[in-house]
């Protein structure tokens, strides 16, 4: 593939989450072009998200003009909110941010809709939304050349990576590092997006921030409205 100006890239890179999907170029050298950001429909079911991404990915492709039958997309990566049976691209388990989800063959269905819009087959990888920034993070970003990295990221939930030797560890079930769901002081009998409770994800992800927020001193939209105010003094 050759995106706008001549520049190599091969990849077309997803990040799915339960708010919004993300979608980019990625270059052999990990530099990041023809970015586009849509909401994810998830409160519609898996196939309006595999729809929207499908679309996005067609889009982000169809900018650098390479779309065509010669193939020239070597592979789309996805990087997906839940637990991922990475070997068969299907969600093993997913919170209630994304209704539907858990079961979804989504490396299947994705590569069979990218196939009847482009003529053409094409890899389609998918494996958990942190795992993969994890591995990122490793290869390009604040971890490049340490041999060991945790990374742990909060928004709709939170998860965590464990990344070793330039590798995410899944663990024998697939949910090496899931600290959102680990149990935590404060959180007993708060349910979690997964449908248990006690777990820290209840109490410190960015939307049980908010609904804790809201409880105690009016509306919110989201976490970030939170964060605004606390640095405006609250």
């Amino acid at each position: 593939m050759h995106a706008p100006g001549g520049a190599a890239a091969d990849v077309v890179a997803v990040d799915l989450g339960g708010t919004k999907t993300t979608a980019a170029l990625v270059g052999a050298d990990g530099a990041v072009r023809g970015e586009r950001t849509v909401a994810t429909p998830a409160s519609e079911g898996p196939d309006a998200v595999l729809g929207a991404v499908a679309a996005l990915v067609d889009e982000v492709v169809g900018s650098a003009g390479a779309a065509g039958p010669d193939g020239s997309v070597t592979a789309v990566g996805v990087g997906t909110a839940g637990v991922v049976d990475v070997d068969r691209g299907v969600i093993l388990s997913a919170t209630d941010a994304m209704p539907g989800w858990a079961g979804t063959p989504v490396a299947a269905r994705l590569r069979t809709r990218l196939a009847a819009r482009w003529g053409h087959d094409v890899g389609v990888h998918v494996q958990n939304d942190v795992d993969a920034h994890g591995a990122g993070e490793a290869w390009r970003g604040a971890g490049r050349g340490a041999g060991s990295v945790l990374m742990v990221t909060v928004g709709t939930g939170i998860g965590a990576s464990v990344v070793l030797g330039g590798e995410a560890r899944h663990g024998a079930h697939w949910s090496a590092g899931e600290l959102g769901h680990v149990p935590v002081p404060g959180a007993e009998g708060v349910r979690c997006g997964c449908g248990r409770t006690g777990h820290l994800e209840a109490v410190a992800s960015g939307t049980a921030v908010a609904r804790r927020y809201s409880a105690l001193a009016g509306e919110v939209v989201d976490g970030r409205e939170v964060v605004l105010r606390a640095g405006r003094g609250d």
